[in-house]
C-alpha cells in the first residue's frame, strides 16, 4: 500500500526531469569575438564582426565557446569562405593548419577556444570566416554542427608622417663678431726689479769722537812747544 502511494510523486519527479530535459535542451554560448550569444538550434548561425589593421602583424581571430554538458566535442576548425584553414580534432589532441595556409597563418588551441594568427595582414585576408563546432549529443548520439560567422573587415594602416610647421621662419640672423667697448691700455713692460731696502751709515761712536779730539789738542801742544823752543834759541 505504502509503495503504490509513492508512485505518483516518483511519477511526477520523473515528469519534472523530463520538462527540465526538454527546455534545456542542448546548446552552444558563443564568446568570441562578441556579442555573447546563446544558440539552442544547430540550424541557428550566429554572426559576429572583427576588424583587422592592413600591415599588422600576428592579429588574431578567435572562436571562443562553452557547450552544455549533454554535448561532447568532436572537432572545432576555422574556415575562410569555404576553405578550411585549423582543424582541432579531440579525440588526438591534436591541432593543425592545412597545407597551403602555413606561410598566412598559425592556430593556437585552449579549451574551447581556436585562435587563428594572421602573420601580415593582407587584403586576401578580408571576408567570412566561419568557425564550425562539431558535436556528439550523448543521449540521441546525432551529430551536429554548430557555426558562426565571423566577417572580417580590414582598416588602413595610419602611417606616419612628418608634420611641417605652418609658422614662418625669418632668415637667419647675421653673427657679428664679438667687439668688446672696454678700453685696453697699452700692455705694461715689465721693469726690472728694484730692491727698496735701505742702508744706514755706520754709526760713529762717542769714543772715536774721543779720540779725534785728544789727538788734535796733542798736536795743538806740539806745535804750540815747537813754537816756545824756536823762541828760546
Amino acid at each position: 500500500m505504502g509503495d503504490f502511494q509513492s508512485f505518483p510523486s516518483v511519477f511526477s519527479f520523473i515528469i519534472f526531469c523530463a520538462a527540465i530535459r526538454f527546455t534545456d535542451g542542448s546548446s552552444i554560448t558563443w564568446f568570441e569575438p562578441p556579442p555573447f550569444q546563446t544558440v539552442t538550434d544547430p540550424a541557428t548561425i550566429s554572426k559576429a564582426n572583427k576588424s583587422l589593421i592592413i600591415g599588422s602583424f600576428d592579429e588574431e581571430v578567435s572562436c571562443n565557446f562553452t557547450l552544455t554538458s549533454d554535448l561532447r566535442l568532436i572537432t572545432v576548425s576555422m574556415k575562410l569562405q569555404s576553405s578550411s584553414i585549423a582543424t582541432y580534432v579531440q579525440s588526438k589532441h591534436a591541432l593543425s593548419v592545412q597545407p597551403g595556409f602555413e606561410s598566412r597563418f598559425n592556430a593556437t588551441w585552449v579549451p574551447n577556444r581556436l585562435t587563428l594568427i594572421l602573420f601580415n595582414v593582407t587584403p586576401a585576408d578580408k571576408g567570412k570566416y566561419r568557425c564550425e563546432v562539431l558535436t556528439l549529443e550523448i543521449a540521441s548520439g546525432s551529430v551536429q554542427t554548430w557555426e558562426r560567422i565571423i566577417q572580417v573587415s580590414l582598416l588602413e594602416k595610419v602611417s606616419s608622417s612628418v608634420y611641417m610647421s605652418t609658422t614662418p621662419t625669418s632668415a637667419p640672423k647675421k653673427v657679428s663678431p664679438i667687439v668688446s667697448t672696454t678700453p685696453t691700455s697699452a700692455p705694461e713692460t715689465e721693469s726690472p726689479s728694484v730692491f727698496t731696502t735701505h742702508t744706514s751709515a755706520p754709526a760713529v761712536s762717542g769714543t772715536t769722537t774721543r779720540v779725534y779730539c785728544g789727538q788734535a789738542r796733542e798736536l795743538i801742544f806740539v806745535i804750540v812747544l815747537v813754537s816756545l823752543l824756536d823762541s828760546l834759541l
